[in-house]
């Protein structure tokens, strides 16, 4: 193969092109350092687009309620920064770049340990401020609590899901299983630990449980309680062995060191939003979002718990890319 010589006519124009792309890129970074730094008070939401397809669906309608409900603080706009991933947003939370987010179990600890982040409020989504997670096998299986599973082969939705991934994960830890991810479901599982195999869906987790390519599953409560998830010809061959402690939906989280003031006017702003007939239709486009209240203390022990075990569940995202 010739190596091309990036100085000959068309190696020239990829160089000006990317010179060109530096020079923008900073110079957009210096306008929006500009546009924070100047006598204006922005308020910056920041999104995950791989979680936020849409921004202007999602958060737009929220963003213009706050501009309009947030002026007695001295608010002048409400922006959306997009990020393509965690660690991006991250680093612009840390650089005053990004004020408030919102986000669920898997991401939320991410943010708190990095970002330096503070709770302002829960979220209830689909209806409820928690969620809680249910192991589940054939009817005929002889196993019969999170013990028993040990050499056998757990199906979970997909390491980004909370409900049907982390929370699963960290209940078996908590309970002294040890687990680690299959290639297969004819990989040997060795007897003190347990084997778990991503199933992509919530639906293939019922699936894969009726028809015995999996030895037990996890659905949130939800799911489980859903006959488009779990069909009656399914849930007639299926029950249930283990519940895990609720966990906390969502939560609106702040920048820590954003003004007290103005975490204070925004924190009473979303505590009320529900008491405001024209919000109700903001709020469901606010990722189904009925009400915000604050986290109870159970809530934020098992945020603790879930900072405690961060690592090692990120151990087993970390396989799942391998």
């Amino acid at each position: 193969m010739r190596l091309r010589n990036i100085f000959d006519r068309s190696g020239l124009q990829v160089i000006v092109a990317w010179f060109c792309a530096v020079v923008l890129c900073v110079g957009a970074a210096d306008a929006e350092h500009s546009e924070r730094d100047s006598n204006q008070r922005i308020l910056v939401v920041g999104a995950l687009l791989p979680d936020e397809a849409s921004p202007a669906t999602s958060l737009q309608p929220m963003a213009d309620y706050v501009k309009t409900h947030m002026a007695d603080y001295g608010v002048d706009d409400v922006i959306i920064v997009t990020a393509n991933n965690r660690d991006q947003l991250a680093q612009l939370v840390r650089h005053g770049r990004v004020d408030w987010i919102s986000q669920t179990a898997n991401n939320l600890v991410y943010f708190l340990r990095y970002a330096h982040m503070e709770v302002l409020a829960r979220g209830w989504r689909n209806g409820a401020p928690t969620f809680s997670s249910v192991f589940f096998v054939r009817k005929d299986s002889e196993l019969a609590d999170l013990e028993s599973l040990s050499g056998h082969v757990v199906a979970l939705e997909h390491p980004y899901a909370d409900n049907a991934y982390s929370v699963p994960i960290l209940e078996l830890q908590s309970s002294g299983r040890q687990t680690y991810m299959l290639s297969s479901a004819r990989d040997q599982v060795p007897a003190n630990q347990v084997g778990y195999l991503v199933s992509s869906s919530d639906y293939n987790t019922a699936l894969w449980v009726h028809k015995g390519i999996a030895d037990a599953g996890v659905l949130s409560r939800t799911r489980w309680n859903n006959s488009d998830v779990v069909p009656d010809q399914f849930r007639e061959n299926l029950r249930v062995i283990h519940e895990t402690r609720e966990f906390v939906t969502a939560l609106e989280l702040i920048r820590a060191d954003l003004d007290e003031d103005l975490k204070a006017g925004l924190a009473q702003l979303l505590l009320k939003m529900h008491e405001d007939p024209v919000a109700a239709p903001l709020l469901r486009s606010y990722f189904n979002t009925q009400r915000f209240d604050r986290p109870t203390t159970a809530d934020m022990e098992r945020i603790d718990l879930l900072l405690t075990k961060e690592d090692s569940v990120k151990a087993h995202i970390k396989d799942y890319g391998r």
